[in-house]
This record gives structure tokens, C-alpha cells and sequence, in this order.
């Protein structure tokens, strides 16, 4: 299961990377958190973290960090985003975008 999730959240890296670092952007005003890791995967995780450690830290919000990064990347980190080329939830929201149902 979890070598499953790998090979699923590998194929999305560069989608579960562009989900996060905005978040990083616009919530830190000198992102010195979300460093490259240096392969595509890490970097997505390196980015969405930096985005959930900001939420929690600067907004106050008391979700857990894996519900946190679910929502901001709209279900596609735990694979239940419809389309993965077509993004949901805060992910849509942030970009100014109507939200899937």
C-alpha cells in the first residue's frame, strides 16, 4: 500500500509542488522554508510541508498536518482528487477558481 502511494505521489510530484509552494509564498515573506531537495518528490514534500507548518503556524489552523496537506493540495495527495489536471478545493480556491464538488 504505502509503495503504492509512492509511485502515485512520484508520477505527481511537479502538481503536489505547484500545490504547495504558493502557500509557502504567500504565507511566508521570506520562504527560506521550502528548500529543494534536490529530486522532484522530495521537493513536493519539502513544499507541502513548509505550507502546513505555515498554516498552523501564521492562520491558527488546528487541522493535523496530513489533513491539512490534503485539503491544500484538494484531495490530490491521498488520490482522491477527481482529475489531477484539474485542481479542487483550496488548491481552486487559491487560485481564484470555482471549486469541484
Amino acid at each position: 500500500m504505502v509503495r503504492g502511494w509512492l509511485r502515485a505521489a512520484s508520477r505527481r510530484a511537479e502538481t503536489l509542488y505547484a500545490a504547495g509552494l504558493p502557500w509557502v509564498r504567500a504565507l511566508d515573506p521570506a520562504p527560506e522554508s521550502a528548500k529543494p531537495a534536490g529530486w522532484p518528490l522530495g521537493d513536493a514534500i519539502e513544499a507541502l510541508g513548509s505550507a502546513v507548518r505555515e498554516c498552523r503556524l501564521r492562520l491558527g489552523i488546528r487541522a493535523g498536518p496530513w489533513e491539512l496537506a490534503v485539503a491544500l493540495t484538494g484531495g490530490l495527495l491521498s488520490g482522491s482528487a477527481p482529475n489531477p489536471d484539474e485542481p479542487t478545493g483550496l488548491v481552486a480556491d487559491q487560485a481564484g477558481m470555482d471549486a469541484a464538488p
